[in-house]
């Protein structure tokens, strides 16, 4: 336990204070997505309430992603709602 501390200790990271792209990542609450760039914490004041799984992928594909199927129009829309 004290060794994996100890490893922990020297590693470094990068604080940013919002959600969204930083660099090459995504910074979400609880993770970055980007496995090449460095760590990223995101540090905030306020707490995020509200960003929470709701549904599975299977849900999502089955309600909205089979309407974007080869309807090129439907999928911009729904990228840019996200």
């Amino acid at each position: 336990m004290i060794q994996q501390m100890s490893e922990l200790a020297t590693q470094k990271a990068f604080s940013v204070n919002g959600i969204g792209w930083h660099h090459s990542a995504y910074v979400h609450p609880r993770t970055t997505f980007d496995p090449n760039s460095p760590r990223m914490v995101l540090q905030t004041k306020h707490l995020f309430e509200g960003l929470t799984q709701q549904d599975s992928s299977d849900s999502w594909r089955e309600q909205i992603g089979r309407y974007c199927l080869n309807n090129p129009l439907q999928m911009v829309g729904v990228c840019a709602a996200f």
